[in-house]
């Protein structure tokens, strides 16, 4: 998966939940960021970038 995929389907899990108080995206496509601004204000940034691949064997 690119990060361009995974970065869009965080988006729509933050966009499409109704468990967090969120008031606010604001997504930096250049930075791959997404900020998110809570109800209270609270502000945290997500930052999306490969780390590797792991792979996984059945027997």
């Amino acid at each position: 998966m690119e990060n361009t995929e995974f970065k869009d389907r965080i988006f729509d899990v933050l966009n499409d939940t109704d468990d967090l108080p969120i008031a606010d995206l604001d997504v930096n496509d250049a930075e791959n960021q997404i900020k998110v601004t809570l109800n209270d204000g609270t502000q945290f940034m997500i930052t999306i970038e490969s780390y590797g691949r792991r792979f996984i064997l059945k027997p």
